[in-house]
């Protein structure tokens, strides 16, 4: 709780001193009900701040997340609070980004341990979007072998970018996740440029111009987040 706290007071005092800067909150912990008093602590400060900013001055505060309904249907609340009271623009300052590594909710549950189910997430994503807030997604890792499905079924409602990533740091994994890893063909087939490049343009196609690829993919293909190829590299 210590940690959150902190990251809550950094990012106040940060939009106090700065202007037109970013911020992603929180970090290392997701959002659950027990840290909802700091992301309401958060909003209001910055929505304070910022009111007193000259357009072009504003800061943008992205919440990520593994969605939560009850969370994000808080957050929402306090943003609505605040548009109405305080700052009319305050969609524009604020976006969301919610973490989608597979559209199973079991295979969730076996990765991430007691975290939101995929109809739950989905759910979220699409109260976030009809409310007017700029939201994406992130495929990170991706952890079975259908990110199309997610993408299928995300992709109508996402107003941001949708952004996909490779199993990453697999040498810090607990055994019992390295294990699992280490007998998927499907995550060693990734590792293959050929295979991969061909999922990853059917991944490009579905996502509709929304797609974007992290370092753990652009590294491989030597292309950039956009899937172009590298001047002077050759896949």
């Amino acid at each position: 709780m210590k940690d959150i706290k902190e990251r809550t007071d950094k990012a106040i005092n940060r939009f106090k001193v700065k202007d037109s800067t970013g911020f992603m909150f929180p970090s290392t912990h997701d959002i659950r009900e027990e840290y909802l008093v700091y992301v309401t602590h958060l909003i209001y400060w910055f929505n304070e701040i910022n009111f007193w900013k000259n357009a072009d001055k504003k800061n943008h505060l992205l919440i990520v997340s593994k969605p939560r309904k009850y969370c994000i249907e808080k957050i929402l609340e306090q943003l609505g609070f605040d548009e109405k009271e305080t700052n009319p623009s305050v969609k524009k300052d604020v976006s969301f980004l919610f973490t989608i590594g597979s559209s199973n909710s079991e295979i969730l549950k076996q990765w991430e341990g007691d975290t939101p189910s995929f109809e739950e997430r989905l759910e979220c994503l699409k109260m976030v979007s009809g409310s007017g807030y700029q939201v994406g997604i992130i495929i990170e890792p991706i952890l079975d072998s259908r990110p199309s499905d997610i993408i299928k079924e995300c992709e109508p409602f996402v107003t941001g970018d949708i952004w996909i990533g490779l199993m990453n740091h697999v040498s810090l994994m607990d055994p019992e996740f390295k294990e699992r890893y280490k007998k998927s063909n499907w995550f060693r087939n990734l590792e293959n440029p050929n295979f991969l490049k061909m999922c990853v343009d059917g991944w490009l196609e579905l996502g509709n111009g929304k797609l974007r690829l992290k370092d753990s993919i652009q590294k491989i293909l030597n292309v950039d987040d956009r899937g172009k190829i590298m001047e002077g590299k050759k896949l």
